[in-house]
């Protein structure tokens, strides 16, 4: 009987994050160009598609992702920048964002590495950019899973259906699978979708009719596998 586990990655086994805000505000100001943090939140709400779940962009993924991702960006900056070497800026945004310092939950390597003892495939399953491979080879924990499933080499955010069963599907429709994630729509409502049971952890106050558990911290897991 096949067994797997799909994790959610940002909030889930790293740390909340703002690396696309920060990374902006980063390269704007290596070039001498201040922006706000809610100039930046709203300029990647502008271009990120993860923003835009309703979108399909299936023509549009891997490096082609990057590129329309980097056009959209150019537009949104033109208006402020000024002299500035626009192609510096979007050059050095996305090396922030891969490079940037990602923080793992304390748990979450042990967790991986737990649940593979007990059998289960772990993939990931993430609207996130495609480079994710290496942010988490920089963490650790590579050696705990078997593929990734990532919205920019697909061309679709969560929670569409679409991203979840081609997950399940390209992991050979296991049995027993669950999607375990931070948020109650995006993971929740995603993975049931597809029929995965469904954990919520990290975020118990927002627990809704998609969780089919709620835990506190990733080693809590343990109880219900």
């Amino acid at each position: 009987m096949s067994k797997a586990i799909f994790w959610d990655f940002d909030g889930t086994l790293i740390h909340p994050n703002e690396s696309f805000r920060d990374s902006l505000i980063t390269a704007c100001k290596q070039n001498g160009i201040n922006i706000t943090k809610d100039y930046a939140k709203k300029i990647m709400r502008e271009v990120c598609s993860w923003y835009k779940p309703e979108e399909s962009f299936e023509g549009k993924v891997g490096d082609l992702w990057w590129s329309y991702l980097l056009n959209d960006l150019e537009i949104s900056l033109k208006s402020i920048t000024g002299d500035s070497d626009l192609d510096v800026i979007l050059s050095s945004f996305k090396n922030n964002v891969i490079n940037y310092k990602y923080k793992k939950y304390w748990d979450a390597k042990s967790i991986l590495r737990y649940t593979k003892t007990k059998g289960f495939n772990n993939y990931i399953i993430s609207s996130n950019f495609p480079e994710l491979v290496e942010v988490s080879n920089r963490l650790d924990f590579s050696n705990f899973l078997d593929d990734f499933y990532l919205s920019s080499l697909i061309g679709y955010e969560k929670p569409r259906q679409e991203l979840f069963q081609y997950a399940y599907d390209k992991s050979g429709k296991p049995d027993i699978c669950y999607m375990i994630g931070d948020n109650p729509m995006a993971d929740m409502k995603g993975g049931k979708t597809v029929g995965m049971k469904t954990v919520l952890v990290h975020n118990i106050k927002k627990k809704n009719e998609y969780c089919d558990f709620v835990v506190k911290s990733l080693g809590m897991i343990k109880k219900i596998l």
